[in-house]
């Protein structure tokens, strides 16, 4: 049984040469830099959805309503 999935996909040929660059550099197939990359992405996303969480978090705890209101909590702060 197969344990991974065969996936079409179409680049642009610029695109495509940025892969065959990038491939031949670190040795790396086509398949494992697309998925290395498709990790990254994913990893990225989930940590700006956290960044995002933790700024409401915190604009709520502050009373956070305009980028003024942020300005004068770090003058206070540096105070």
């Amino acid at each position: 049984m197969r344990k991974t999935e065969i996936l079409t996909l179409s680049l642009p040929p610029r695109l495509l040469e940025e892969i065959e660059k990038v491939t031949n550099k670190e040795n790396l197939t086509r398949s494992e830099l697309i998925r290395e990359a498709l990790r990254f992405y994913l990893k990225e996303k989930e940590r700006w959805k956290q960044i995002r969480k933790w700024g409401e978090i915190t604009k709520k705890r502050f009373s956070i309503k305009k980028e003024e209101d942020i300005e004068k909590i770090v003058d206070q702060i540096r105070r």
